[in-house]
């Protein structure tokens, strides 16, 4: 079975680990010290509430293992006619591939593994990052982002049940790599100072990620001149040196007219949109983000000094 999930993982550039189910004992611990440990707070609680669900499905099969996978993930930019303009906008690594990779994985892995009589099912409420450190897959940057070794931080993580049978592996330490230590680029060129120099964990209240994925006024810490991303913020990741080869994974997948551009300015809902509108949504993956990204290129514009 490793054979065959080696040669799955390898064909699409991506990378894999596989572990017992009993590690989701382990998983749970670790969810308790993100509500409940030394830097819990109403925000990581609620994300917690939000995110997580550590409940075993019913899949149809006795689940033995779970496979935790990291996917290459462009950063991707977006245009959008305005004004006469063409304004390129950047929307960082994995936001694409949200839900679409999940899908891609889960069918590609079943029709290899079916006819052995094997299975497996999305587990899309797993903590991906924890589970990628502990399993040996990624490591922490001082970032808190998850990096892996020749992918760097532009990775997609996704996490599937599986019935195939495990023996127990490593549970690796929640640890920064080493090369953390001695550099503070992303800390420097975070424009919140959400990054700590004295604390393994990036203050969250005060991640412009944070501030941008969620809905209503900004916060009142948030420069305007913060903003650089449609969604989230890449100022950590792009000074990264691990990512220095991943800077050049670029596309370019969609090109909203002037009048859908204004009609996301404007505010207007999904419900009801123009279908080739609502395909180029689709295809960047950000129907989930929708309901921010009017109130965000709003301000990403004005950052930029695009007129309206």
């Amino acid at each position: 079975m490793l054979s065959m999930l080696n040669a799955f993982f390898e064909s699409h550039g991506e990378e894999f680990r596989i572990l017992p189910i009993t590690c989701l004992e382990k998983l749970e611990n670790d969810a308790h010290d993100i509500t409940h440990g030394e830097y819990a707070s109403k925000f990581t609680k609620a994300v917690a509430r939000f995110m997580y669900d550590l409940k075993l499905p019913d899949p149809g099969f006795d689940i033995a293992s779970i496979i935790v996978a990291a996917s290459p993930s462009p950063i991707v930019r977006i245009f959008f006619r305005h004004h006469g303009r063409r304004i390129p906008v950047t929307m960082p690594p994995t936001y694409m591939e949200m839900l679409s990779r999940y899908k891609e994985i889960e069918k590609g892995l079943n029709e290899k593994l079916n006819p052995t009589g094997h299975h497996v099912i999305a587990a899309d409420r797993l903590m991906q990052k924890i589970l990628a450190v502990r399993s040996g897959l990624s490591q922490y940057g001082r970032n808190n982002v998850s990096y892996v070794v020749g992918l760097g931080s532009f990775v997609r993580l996704t996490s599937f049940y599986s019935d195939i049978p495990c023996e127990e592996t490593g549970w690796y330490d929640l640890t920064q790599m080493p090369s953390c230590k001695s550099c503070t680029l992303c800390l420097d060129n975070c424009p919140s100072k959400a990054i700590k120099a004295d604390r393994y964990l990036i203050d969250a209240s005060i991640c412009l990620t944070a501030a941008n994925e969620h809905q209503g006024d900004f916060p009142g810490w948030v420069d305007p001149s913060m903003h650089n991303c449609i969604v989230g913020c890449m100022k950590c990741q792009e000074v990264c040196p691990h990512n220095k080869k991943a800077l050049d994974n670029i596309v370019e997948p969609v090109e909203f007219t002037e009048e859908e551009t204004q009609y996301i300015l404007d505010g207007k809902p999904l419900d009801g949109a123009p279908e080739e509108f609502l395909d180029k949504v689709k295809l960047l993956g950000i129907e989930v983000y929708y309901n921010v990204i009017p109130r965000n290129l709003r301000a990403l514009m004005n950052a930029m000094g695009a007129c309206f």
